[in-house]
């Protein structure tokens, strides 16, 4: 449910504890609020969708999202799903907390009173209605149910804490006022909201959150008809009967894309923010990216009532040895400019802007492009032949990353030459690079059935049959609608080629069902075709239940109308003739049998149906609620305990002893009198035992009237004294957390997630490996430090089955033991994880991501070897008339097996990254150091050839951003919109014309520097087919390509433009409007002459009474 806590009456969800009605201390009333049912029903509904999805996807999130009231998340966890009032018990011992991961809120600040706090000294709300308020108050919303979750111990120790996302947020860009007071005007200016998106994007960095869900694409009114603040968010104007391309984007959609742009790939670092040393005036983060370079975000916040004016200075701290930055501001993502400006007293205002060190190395990108004939490849096959093989052409890709390393991985679906069953299947590639860049592409291969016999739910029950569009099952069976009309005779041969039958309705509900999912006028199966009168369903079945409409155009059965067709706005039928063209509605008599996904332990319930369940799942998947525990016929009552903590033995970190807590042990009841169960002996669990062995004990009793409780719990705890300072190991690690010593090593939990193969090179980085366990003393001691499902060092990535620690020792205890929606041994899972609550080990694939835990032997390393690996040589071109040119290179890569870490390098010959050089050969030298006292050296030459002395190229030109040369050219893209001819009139003005492509380099060279679609020089306009650039030249490099929604050549396409996101080209007609490429030849001049032509002058006659007229002309 979205909101699910929404108040229908508005006025006690807000209640405090102790008035009249409160949620805090009552549950809601199922009248009173959204779910119209009692809340346990809620929670039972939770635990059933997060016990079904963590059996199928144990790594899916599950969201709790769209509360809207404390008190309601309160009733949320404190509630079980026990239908008894909500109440623990041994059956329902969770409340709702435990069925999700992730805590999802709205947030609209602008109305939710954030921008608003009472003052005592006006007698009234004093307002605060500005971006930083509005961010501030979605800040101090979460903060509230973070202390709120942590009271009922999703803290991190007791239970993990929760992950967090915004599922709905924003404000308006126009003010609106208050609709519980019109004398209120709300928050809202293009500027305001402007300056909110781009503030929440870096907020929710800062604070962690998995994802942010603005309000919404586009405004869901036009500016005339809004008369309420939601109609007026969004990124676009309102989207309703607009054109392809011919959108309105808001400053707010602007500075969204600039801001994704400036932080995609990067993560928030608090240590180099902390470093900015920001006063209370400016806000601001440093964020970094996989090379481990730093940007930065700035801006001045806001302070004042319904104003985003506000100016303040900022110099980044000496120690932080930043040089001049490169500043974009809220619009580049649009303009794409860029300014230089020195580190130091920097003007800044109420809109973030994105500085870059001058000095950093730039990361390029990669061009990834899928095979084009396969975006969503139909094929079909027989039902005997079970499917068909296909094959495509492998993926493509280009990188500018200066390091290289580019690789091609296909990561779903079927490889290419398979053969694919019927169904669907997802190709998807994925491109890497040396840089860390990042590219997906894929596409659909779809084989469709065209008939040939039903099979059953694994031979032939396919959703996937050509020349229809599957709409869902109902009653075991499939209902279909067919992508053409036809007649009934042609209807009836269709669907007993896929072994169904036009839809044969038996009830009321199976008709509301077909309302509800269908959209056509459809022949149904009811008909009167071989015998006059005698009205049958093309299934054979009974004709019981009808539903014939009365409309005043309707039609009786006669002998001309021998057919029924089906009114999808009404659900009633009527009867056409059967020469009529119709789509069908076809049913299939098969439907899959999804299951309930219950776990199998044996605890049995009987069944008010007298049937004996294996547990509850098992029976409310039958349809049976009401339930005993025990087996049917089986009178005795049973208690006892289904599990007991293992014995614990742990190193104290010191003289005192050692903190041991222990997962509680579990009781099996059927007592209708419930249990007691209490500690006898032993310290507490979670409290500090002292160095030596104590014994702990449970004891456990049945309720009145109950056979006695059985079975018994006892275990030993066994705290070492501490290792005396021996262990070389380090006492840290950044990005760790000390978990402390055992036997002969130290143990270090990862604060960030990792793929497997990358956290065993961070450990082996360390000096370390993944750990390897040996005992189950090793194996409780870490089991007991973590609180989420972590990487341990086993695997049989290298040989299916076959179990091995990294580090190379003999496999010696195992402790295999995956939970009931934890995964087992598979090709595709192959690293080994721990689960926290009881420390068995399950299976992960290499593609999850989770903390690990390095172990470092107490010994250390008694070397170190450092691997260092320079760029590679560098040849580069001195700009035309130009003696010096900025020199940009890639830091060397470094790792060392030094496992006190301190790894350092430094450039000890030649020149800096971004350092001005002029013509001639320069070698650069770097020395890498570790802890450990190892050096080592490389070295690479940069040298630089001299340009062309005699000039030529064009400079700046206003209104243009510069792209660059290429060949013998220089590329300039319009900062303003035109009509393609007026933007080669333009063009020649400047001595140039839209731009004429010769090469595959070329239109590549082009594409890297737009980021929408524009125009270039290719035409058709003076004879249709025939493509002629405007410069003249011949064509001799074709790429035209229209992608899925772009036009193809025809009588009123007669432009060319180019698309951003593959460089291909489609068409454009006259009077559209768009940025455009201009080429000015390296000989040419950048002044020129103009000609104009204007129209011939005109005498326009009105109408008759007319005062004025509409008039034409061509410019």
């Amino acid at each position: 449910w979205n909101e699910p806590g929404f108040d229908y009456t508005g006025a006690k969800g807000w209640l405090n504890p102790g008035q009249p009605g409160n949620w805090w201390e009552n549950n809601p009333e199922p009248c009173d609020y959204k779910l119209q049912a009692p809340i346990f029903h809620f929670v039972r509904t939770m635990r059933i969708a997060y016990q079904v999805i963590k059996t199928h996807s144990p790594d899916d999130y599950v969201v709790l999202s769209g509360v809207g009231y404390e008190s309601f998340l309160d009733a949320v966890l404190r509630n079980t799903d026990n239908p008894n009032g909500g109440t623990p018990t041994a059956d329902y011992p969770l409340g709702g907390g435990a069925y999700f991961d992730v805590m999802g809120f709205h947030s609209y600040p602008h109305f939710d009173g954030s921008m608003r706090e009472w003052n005592n000294a006006l007698g009234g709300f004093e307002y605060f209605r500005h971006s930083d308020r509005g961010i501030e108050g979605f800040l101090a919303k979460k903060a509230v149910r973070q202390a709120h979750l942590e009271q009922y111990g999703y803290d991190g120790v007791t239970y993990p804490k929760k992950e967090w996302m915004i599922t709905e947020y924003n404000v308006p860009r126009v003010s609106f006022p208050d609709p519980s007071n019109p004398n209120i005007a709300l928050f809202g200016s293009d500027e305001g909201a402007r300056n909110f998106i781009m503030k929440s994007y870096i907020a929710a960095m800062q604070e962690g959150l998995i994802q942010i869900h603005p309000y919404q694409v586009a405004e869901r009114e036009t500016a005339a008809n809004a008369d309420d603040s939601f109609d007026q968010m969004g990124f676009f104007e309102n989207l309703n009967n607009v054109q392809h391309f011919n959108q309105v984007i808001h400053e707010q959609g602007i500075a969204y894309k600039t801001t994704t742009d400036m932080l995609y790939g990067k993560t928030y670092d608090a240590a180099r923010t902390a470093q900015m040393n920001l006063p209370a005036n400016i806000k601001g983060a440093a964020f970094k990216n996989t090379m481990g370079q730093y940007s930065y975000a700035l801006w001045a916040r806001t302070n004042t009532d319904m104003s985003e004016a506000v100016s303040a200075t900022y110099s980044f701290p000496t120690n932080m040895n930043i040089g001049n930055v490169e500043k974009r501001i809220w619009n580049f993502g649009q303009t794409g400019n860029v300014t230089t400006v020195s580190s130091q007293n920097i003007s800044l205002n109420g809109s973030p802007a994105f500085f870059t060190p001058t000095s950093n190395t730039a990361q390029g990108e990669i061009t990834m492009s899928c095979p084009i004939d396969s975006v969503n490849m139909v094929l079909t096959a027989t039902q005997q032949q079970g499917g068909t093989t296909y094959s495509w052409t492998t993926p493509t890709a280009t990188t500018t990353c200066p390091l290289g390393g580019l690789t091609i991985t296909q990561i779903s679906g079927l490889t290419s030459g398979s053969f694919f069953p019927i169904g669907g299947q997802v190709i998807a590639y994925e491109a890497r690079d040396a840089c860390g860049n990042l590219v997906e592409c894929g596409f659909t291969v779809d084989v469709r059935s065209t008939g040939g016999g039903i099979g059953d739910a694994t031979t032939g029950c396919h959703a996937s049959r050509d020349g229809f569009n599957f709409i869902g099952n109902y009653g075991g069976h499939k209902y279909f609608v067919s992508k053409q009309a036809m007649t009934y005779a042609q209807g009836l041969a269709v669907t007993a080629g896929h072994g169904g039958y036009m839809a044969s309705i038996d009830d009321a509900a199976e008709n509301a069902y077909i309302t509800y999912w269908n959209n056509d006028q459809v022949f149904l199966g009811m008909n009167d075709v071989a015998q006059e009168g005698n009205v049958v369903w093309q299934s054979g079945g009974a004709v019981g239940y009808t539903n014939f409409d009365n409309c005043v155009w309707c039609s009786n059965n006669t002998s001309t109308n021998d057919a029924v067709e089906f009114h999808p706005w009404n659900g009633k039928w009527n009867w056409i003739p059967a020469t009529d063209v119709r789509k069908i509605m076809m049913e299939i008599p098969c439907a899959e049998t999804l299951g309930c996904g219950c776990p199998t332990n044996n605890e049995p319930v009987c069944g008010a149906d007298g049937t004996t369940y294996l547990n509850a799942c098992e029976a409310e998947c039958s349809g049976v609620f009401n339930y005993t525990y025990g087996s049917c016929g089986n009178t005795t009552t049973e208690t006892y305990f289904q599990t007991c903590p293992n014995n614990i033995t742990m190193t104290a970190p010191d003289a005192n002893g050692a903190i041991v807590s222990w997962n509680e042990p579990t009781i099996f009841n059927t007592c209708p009198a419930g249990y007691t169960l209490s500690q006898s002996s032993g310290n507490a669990n979670g409290s500090l035992f002292p160095v030596g062995t104590t014994q702990v004990t449970y004891s456990l009793s049945s309720g009145g009237g109950c056979d006695a409780a059985t079975g018994t719990c006892s275990f030993s705890v066994t705290v070492n004294p501490p290792s005396g300072g021996g262990c070389t190991a380090p006492a840290s690690l950044a990005g760790f957390t000390s978990l402390g010593e055992f036997g002969t090593s130290k143990y270090y939990l990862s604060n960030g997630t990792a793929q497997p193969a990358a956290a065993q090179s961070v450990a082996a980085s360390f000096g370390g490996n993944l750990v390897t366990i040996n005992s189950a003393a090793e194996n409780n001691f870490i089991q007991q430090n973590i609180s989420d499902m972590v990487y341990i060092g086993l695997n049989d990535v290298q040989s299916e089955g076959n179990l091995v620690w990294t580090n190379g020792d003999a496999l010696t205890y195992d402790n295999i033991n995956p939970c009931g929606f934890c995964n087992g041994n598979s090709a595709s899972l192959d690293y080994v994880i721990m689960q926290p609550w009881d420390g068995g080990w399950s299976f992960s694939s290499q593609w999850n991501s989770r903390k690990y835990i390095v172990e470092i032997p107490c010994g250390g390393s008694t070397g170190s070897v450092i691997t260092m690996t320079c760029p590679s040589d560098m040849t580069l071109t001195l700009p035309n008339g130009a003696t010096t040119m900025e020199v940009h290179y890639a830091p060397p890569m470094i790792t060392t097996t030094c496992a006190n870490g301190g790894l350092d390098f430094n450039l000890i010959n030649g020149i800096a990254s971004g350092a001005f050089v002029g013509a001639g050969t320069h070698v650069i030298s770097y020395e890498g150091t570790d802890a450990c006292g190892s050096s080592e050296t490389c070295t690479f030459t940069i040298t630089v050839q001299a340009g062309s002395t005699g000039g030529g190229c064009s400079g700046e030109i206003t209104g243009f951003t510069t792209l660059g040369e290429f060949g013998t050219s220089k590329y300039y893209l319009s900062n303003d919109i035109s009509r393609p001819t007026d933007a080669q009139a333009v063009a020649e003005s400047h001595g140039g014309y839209l731009t004429t492509i010769s090469s595959q380099s070329e239109n590549d060279f082009i594409q890297q520097n737009i980021s929408e679609m524009v125009y270039i020089g290719l035409h058709d306009q003076n004879t249709e087919g025939i493509l002629e650039w405007f410069n003249g030249e011949a064509l001799s490099f074709n790429n035209v390509n229209p992608c899925g929604f772009c036009n193809e050549n025809s009588a009123d396409m007669d432009y060319v433009i180019m698309a951003p996101w593959n460089g291909d080209w489609s068409f454009s007609n006259f009077y559209n409007n768009r940025k455009y490429v201009m080429e000015i030849p390296c000989g040419g001049t950048s002044n020129g002459n103009i000609t104009e032509n204007c129209p011939a002058s005109a005498t326009v006659t009105t109408s008759v009474g007319a005062t004025t007229a509409i008039i034409n002309f061509s410019p």
